[in-house]
């Protein structure tokens, strides 16, 4: 273990998930993983995919050791490989002892089972499975901040002391794996996941500039990171957090597409994007605040794609979420800079983490009150009635027939005593409306009046902040249980469908969400 002032940990007083107490660590799981984590923690070589330019390409990037300079990687439709095809693979030197090396598969059909395999140390790994899909009718996973090591402050039930960097990253990797396998077992045909970013908790935060490109006490943290064995068979498409922007070593372990822009640059990396079928993914490096460039990279991107049906923007940074981070100074900068850029290139969805809140917001588009000119503070606290339908859950009402029939029967009984159609009756019947919208496990909005923006809660558990005491009058829901959790989205050309559940009970966090045209 080791201890350095220049690493950043979580704070002792945040919440966070005990692994080996959770309804996943029974029956001996826990215990393997332990016994697994030993031969991974000092590895960190495991394959990481991501998405390519197009849902005809798949990104790779791996770790080898510094004597293996010439790695290879295979792909082909049939699990022994007969006729596969070798791919071109680029070979740098990543942190003190490894070497990266990134390929990129090309020309893939849909719909269609790959194998692949790869050399570690000279040596051919077994052959794994991917499955591509249709990218008309397609479903991807959403999840918050990983932060693989962030529990490494926060002491143990019945001991004493911090925890320390191994088990931390032990820890928080059981959890992150058991979410990423729930929302699979939820969705077994997953494309891709996209995360929000912080990915990994330590970065350099005394002398980044200096050492960015060696700098490797987290890679036990991308080792841990990266232990999912699903992640061998699906891609992920990272946003870069405050955490991950410090060091150069995101950009050896994850092969982005279309990421030499030079626009929202830090030592990690720079904004990136991709094409899934008539979606495209825009993906922001938001710890680079140039504003300026951030547009110029959403305005290059879809001059190069202008008939894509729906635009989507990851980021890393919550505008628009209800934790701690929202009213710091930095959230409300980028806020009132980000929308009219949002707004200008009509994007659809916003994915957002870094406040480990669950949060969901619509922010339409004639509102103004979020324009630069009218922001003096952060938090718009919600002052409406609690009838608002987006609010009666999150105010502790039941929703049930019982409840709707009984206000049904009060109102009509305030019609009969009331001869002419009165301001009371239009009161009370949209009373009922409200109640009734609010019963609904559905919520719809229209792409073309507004923007909808979700912040994703913590998908390990490692690390959860607090809601603020006041909600906005911008969130529409929000949640903030302690549980991990993982968002379901499915795209077709006619709507945007989103449903968020926990980790462990796979219950509903919030309803199900359709974005239409």
């Amino acid at each position: 273990m080791w201890i350095s002032a220049v690493v950043g940990f979580a704070a002792s007083n945040d919440d966070w998930t005990e692994a080996k107490k959770t309804i996943s660590a029974t029956d001996g799981a826990w215990e393997d993983w332990c016994k697994q984590w030993e031969l991974w923690k000092d590895r960190p070589l495991q394959m990481a995919l991501t998405p390519g330019t197009n849902e005809s390409e798949i990104n790779f990037s791996w770790y080898s050791t510094k004597e293996d300079k010439k790695s290879r990687i295979r792909i082909g439709d049939n699990e022994q490989l007969r006729d596969g095809s070798t791919l071109i693979v680029t070979t740098k030197m990543a942190t003190t002892g490894y070497y990266y090396n990134q390929a990129v598969a090309t020309k893939l059909d849909i719909n269609k089972t790959y194998y692949y395999s790869y050399t570690i140390d000279g040596r051919w790994t077994k052959a794994y499975k991917i499955q591509t899909k249709n990218p008309s009718n397609f479903q991807f996973v959403f999840v918050g901040d990983p932060q693989i090591g962030s529990s490494y402050d926060n002491i143990p039930d019945g001991e004493s002391g911090v925890q320390g960097q191994e088990r931390a990253v032990c820890n928080d990797s059981f959890n992150w794996n058991r979410t990423l396998q729930a929302a699979y077992n939820h969705a077994k045909s997953l494309s891709f996941i996209v995360t929000a970013g912080d990915q990994i908790q330590s970065r350099n935060l005394k002398d980044s500039k200096a050492n960015y490109k060696t700098f490797d006490k987290n890679e036990i943290e991308y080792a841990g990171y990266l232990s999912p064995e699903l992640l061998r068979s699906i891609p992920v498409a990272t946003t870069i957090g405050n955490h991950d922007s410090l060091s150069g070593n995101y950009s050896y372990h994850f092969n982005n597409p279309n990421s030499k822009t030079g626009y929202g640059t830090t030592y990690a990396g720079a904004d990136y994007y991709f094409t899934y079928g008539d979606t495209i993914f825009l993906m922001l490096n938001t710890n680079n605040t140039n504003i300026e460039e951030h547009e110029n990279f959403i305005r290059d991107a879809l001059s190069s794609n202008k008939n894509v049906t729906w635009r989507i923007v990851a980021m890393h940074q919550d505008i628009f979420g209800s934790g701690e981070h929202s009213e710091d100074e930095d959230i409300i900068d980028l806020r009132t800079a980000l929308l009219p850029i949002l707004r200008k290139y009509d994007i659809n969805l916003v994915l957002t983490g870094h406040d480990h809140t669950y949060a969901r917001a619509f922010i339409a588009e004639d509102d103004a009150k979020y324009d630069a000119e009218a922001v003096e503070t952060g938090s718009f606290a919600n002052s409406t009635s609690v009838v608002n339908q987006d609010m009666v859950r999150n105010q502790g009402f039941e929703c049930s027939r019982k409840m709707i029939s009984a206000l049904t029967m009060n109102a009509r009984k305030v019609l009969a005593f009331t001869k002419s159609y009165s301001l009371m009756e239009r009161g009370s019947e949209h009373m009922i409306q409200l109640y009734a919208k609010a019963c609904d496990d559905t919520v719809r909005y229209s792409s073309v009046k507004g923007i909808l923006f979700i912040t994703a809660n913590s998908s390990s558990g490692s690390k959860y902040y607090k809601l603020l005491e006041n909600q906005q009058d911008y969130v529409g829901a929000r949640s903030q249980e302690n549980q991990s959790s993982y968002t379901i989205i499915d795209i077709t050309q006619e709507r945007i469908q989103l449903n968020t559940f926990f980790t462990e009970s796979g219950k509903k966090v919030d309803k199900t969400i359709i974005i239409t045209k």
